[in-house]
């Protein structure tokens, strides 16, 4: 009896915790993270998913009986599941990117379990998940209709998850909403559910007016051309499994076409393509390609089978369709696995498990629920970790100094595997350094406190590198901070000479980092160097003024005053006249041609000189780096 009761509980619970989720996901969002929406949602996803494997395993220990559904779509989100978790394995990147922040691998694999205990669902059940999906739609819309007039704080808000997720979401819900209006008997559900739907479309309405180009919340995206260059050449250097959950900025900065460099949008780094299909295949290569092939074709298959009432099946199509031109989300990707359950067709099946194997159903159900035990634990220290850092973020906007150095510490200690907290920890750490040095009258005290927060800046620069060596940014990181110290450290010339080739290795378009290089050489006094390293940031972005102005005061060193001249006079012909730039080039000319010999570099918002390395004259003698503060092998 007391088994029976607890049967009952258990499974309405599991009822119920379904109905919970689905309501609750969308509208996941708190302001303590860095990423307010993506977290909470990935947050809730992973650890409602949970709860309810929980609910089932102890169900199955209870009566030795599981119930499943076979559904067809099962295998190709199967494929698509596997495509995934091995891509994260075996592919480059940073593991944690991929699990958590984004959590490209945890949403997929926490979507397709939501999927299966949808999936074993009853219709009545089924109906009153899209009625969820419809209230929650409802709930933000009305949120976002308010703030953008005013009503509650936070204009704008988009509970979602930014506007496109926001307009993918009330698209979603806007044909079961119809649905429920034409099936719903009651007037009063009938008047209910149209105003629900009016506030969607109202919501979505002034949404997709706020995104248009030259609005203020315009969405920027990579060209169709761009995202296709990538995928492509993404696809010849890693075809199997692709660049890795959660990397398509690595892919993004090694793949895309030189062309790039002449739109607006050319120092920008995307980490998603416009579609989601594209960086779906990015990421997870021609595996997941195979995946998502096999799930379309099973699409297709029930369209002929769909009718004006089944609203979910058209909420599916619309958003198969909408993903082509945008990309996804924690609740986007959440919504589609949701929609596809609703739309599968599926058989309820059940294994009974007799006594005499009894076993059977602990060795099943326990580990099941030690693991979700696990991943609650991990995830509530990642979660923390994310939270400690965005109070550290916090402390550097209020000029607390001591109190950011000392929460993301405690990030890196709660969570030392994401690259972000170590890159802003090496940041704080050479902040200081450089404070400390600029003093007058340094005692052996100070020396000794710079010499250790340039280590640990280096160390935490090498850790950052070690966590995601396909990622230029983080080489980047590390070459800064070994110029940093190349006045008052032996050897931090070379250092930064190595890394900074390797992230242009893995950025090999962007002439900024070949314009960081070049100054380098330019500082060391070697300037053939210099000039090469200057003349490819030129040819990278032909109408980048600084990349001239650079390469002229290369030149200018080495006495070749013609080519000086014919560099600075580019360089007028790319800034606009009435620019503090233009009088600055034009002076810099005029010298150019008297031959006066260089002034001090002078800089300004757009154009900056390499600077000549002058030996520090407060550190002596300069320090010897430890054999540690070697950088990391390159790729």
């Amino acid at each position: 009896m007391v088994v029976f009761i607890m049967q009952k509980f258990l499974e309405k619970l599991e009822v119920y915790l379904l109905y919970g989720l689905v309501f609750v996901l969308p509208l996941a969002m708190l302001p303590a993270f860095t990423d307010p929406f993506g977290i909470p949602k990935l947050a809730v996803l992973v650890f409602g998913v949970g709860l309810l494997l929980i609910t089932k395993a102890v169900l199955l220990i209870l009566t030795r009986k599981l119930t499943y559904a076979a559904s067809n779509f099962d295998m190709p989100l199967l494929v698509i599941v596997s495509a995934y978790i091995v891509s994260s394995i075996f592919a480059n990147g940073n593991k944690m990117e991929a699990y958590f922040s984004p959590g490209t691998a945890s949403v997929i694999a926490a979507a397709f379990i939501l999927f299966l205990l949808i999936n074993t669902l009853n219709l009545t059940q089924k109906n009153i998940i899209k009625l969820m999906l419809v209230l929650s739609a409802t709930v933000a819309a009305l949120v976002y209709i308010l703030g953008a007039a005013g009503v509650l704080p936070g204009a704008k808000l988009w509970l979602a998850g930014g506007a496109t997720a926001q307009i993918v979401f009330l698209i979603a819900t806007l044909p079961m909403c119809l649905e429920f209006i034409v099936s719903a008997k009651d007037l009063a559900k009938r008047v209910f559910l149209a105003t629900a739907g009016i506030i969607v479309l109202a919501s979505l309405s002034m949404t997709i007016l706020s995104i248009l180009p030259g609005k203020a919340d315009a969405i920027s995206l990579p060209s169709f051309e761009t995202s296709v260059s990538v995928v492509f050449d993404s696809l010849k250097t890693s075809p199997i499994f692709g660049t890795g959950p959660g990397n398509y900025l690595s892919a993004f900065n090694r793949f895309r076409q030189i062309g790039y460099n002449s739109t607006s949008l050319w120092q920008v780094r995307f980490t998603t393509a416009n579609s989601f299909y594209l960086t779906f295949i990015t990421e997870t290569g021609l595996v997941g390609l195979a995946g998502l092939v096999l799930l379309l074709v099973a699409v297709v298959k029930i369209a002929r089978k769909v009718k004006v009432a089944d609203g979910h099946i058209m909420s599916l199509f619309a958003v198969l369709v909408i993903l082509v031109f945008l990309p996804a989300s924690v609740l986007v990707v959440s919504v589609l696995f949701i929609l596809l359950a609703l739309s599968s067709s599926s058989h309820k099946n059940e294994a009974d498990f007799p006594a005499d194997i009894r076993f059977v159903s602990y060795t099943i159900g326990v580990p099941v629920v030690l693991a979700c035990l696990a991943i609650f634990f991990f995830g509530y220290k990642a979660i923390n970790a994310e939270a400690v850092f965005k109070q550290s973020i916090d402390s550097i906007r209020s000029g607390d100094g001591k109190k950011t150095y000392d929460l993301m510490r405690a990030a890196i200690t709660l969570n030392p595997y994401v690259d972000r907290y170590r890159a802003s920890y090496a940041q704080t750490n050479m902040a200081l350094a450089q404070s400390i040095a600029s003093g007058k009258d340094l005692k052996d005290e100070d020396r000794q406190t710079i010499s250790t927060l340039i280590q640990q800046a280096i160390r935490e620069g090498k850790s950052t590198v070690l966590l995601n060596q396909t990622r230029s940014g983080n080489w980047e990181l590390l070459a800064r901070i070994y110029q940093a110290i190349i006045p008052f450290a032996q050897g931090a010339d070379q250092f930064t000479i190595q890394t900074y080739s390797q992230a242009i290795a893995l950025d090999p378009i962007n002439p900024n980092l070949r314009i960081s290089l070049g100054g380098v050489y330019y500082g060391l006094g070697k300037f053939d160097q210099a000039i090469d390293v200057f003349k490819l940031a030129v040819a990278a972005k032909p109408d980048l003024a600084n990349s001239h102005y650079n390469l002229s005061a290369a030149y200018r060193e080495k006495g070749e005053f013609d080519n000086a001249i014919a560099e600075m006079e580019a360089v007028l012909s790319l800034v606009s006249k009435d620019s503090p730039d233009y009088k600055m080039a034009q002076t810099e000319l005029e010298n150019l041609k008297k031959k006066i010999p260089a002034k001090p570099a002078a800089e300004s918002d757009n154009l900056t000189s390499p600077q000549k390395v002058q030996p520090s004259s407060s550190i002596k003698p300069p320090l010897e780096l430890p054999q540690e503060a070697t950088p990391p092998a390159s790729l």
